[in-house]
């Protein structure tokens, strides 16, 4: 099954390498059956190259899982805004914008403070502080804590 290079023969552009973890998946590419009557079982037998799929694909398991708190944040704050909108007053004058065009507002906010931020509060800061860049990372991150803060003293 394996070589001493640790590489296995592909169709198409060369050799794969073979990693040693998950090495308890290699036992499903080793013939079991002793006596050698008939042809293999393939639901029994695999090919080296997919149980090296598989591993492939476990090992991007935890990439996998850290993508669902995003999405159920994401999700969460999509579906408060259509809540939002049932219980609200949504009628301007004669128009009436529907609970579902609630998130849209979301959305538009953030691309009208991200180009103030970019096209406005980059370069005074630029200036001010002499780095090209405007602020720091840190100092991104510390001004976000402090408006934060500021932002939640009023309910506190």
């Amino acid at each position: 099954m394996r070589s001493k290079d640790r590489s296995l023969p592909s169709k198409g552009a060369g050799k794969s390498f073979i990693p040693m973890d998950l090495r308890c998946l290699d036992k499903a590419a080793i013939i079991t059956d002793k006596t050698g009557r008939g042809p293999a079982d393939p639901w029994r037998l695999c090919t080296a190259t997919q149980v090296e799929e598989a591993k492939c694909i476990l090992r991007m398991l935890p990439i996998w899982l850290c993508t669902i708190i995003y999405s159920v944040v994401f999700t969460q704050m999509a579906s408060l805004f259509v809540e939002q909108g049932n219980v609200m007053n949504s009628t301007v004058g004669n128009f009436h914008s529907p609970p579902a065009s609630m998130s849209a507002f979301d959305i538009c906010s953030v691309l009208l403070c991200t180009g103030i931020y970019r096209q406005i509060l980059v370069p005074i800061a630029g200036r001010l502080s002499g780095n090209p860049k405007g602020l720091t990372e840190l100092q991104r991150m510390g001004i976000g804590l402090s408006l934060e803060c500021w932002q939640w003293s009023p309910p506190a």
